[in-house]
């Protein structure tokens, strides 16, 4: 096993465990189908995202790069009845994760 790989399977054990802090979702580029994905919601809120507005219709998700490759605005993230359209991209970290700003549908 690689360091990468050790860290890859270091942050899935510590964010990415369902029922711990991460959640089933899907993911759905504006041009694509919907795959299974696990998110992390909530993630770097200290930073100040707002979105379009500040009245909490705004979100930030954290996702693994293996699950959602490119991820880009526009496309949608549905947790159970919520969807969310992702307004930001960016890589985290050692681009293991993406972080996605979105804004409530």
């Amino acid at each position: 096993m690689t360091l990468m790989d050790n860290i890859a399977a270091d942050i899935d054990q510590a964010l990415f465990r369902s029922g711990d802090f991460a959640l089933s979702a899907t993911y759905t580029p504006p041009d694509g189908a919907a795959v299974p994905v696990v998110v992390v919601r909530g993630v770097g809120r200290a930073d100040g995202y707002r979105g379009a507005d500040g009245f909490g219709q705004t979100e930030t998700f954290a996702v693994r790069s293996a699950e959602i490759p490119d991820p880009v605005p526009g496309g949608r993230i549905t947790i159970g009845e919520e969807e969310w359209e992702v307004v930001n991209a960016a890589p985290a970290g050692l681009r293991l994760v993406w972080r996605l700003e979105a804004n409530r549908v």
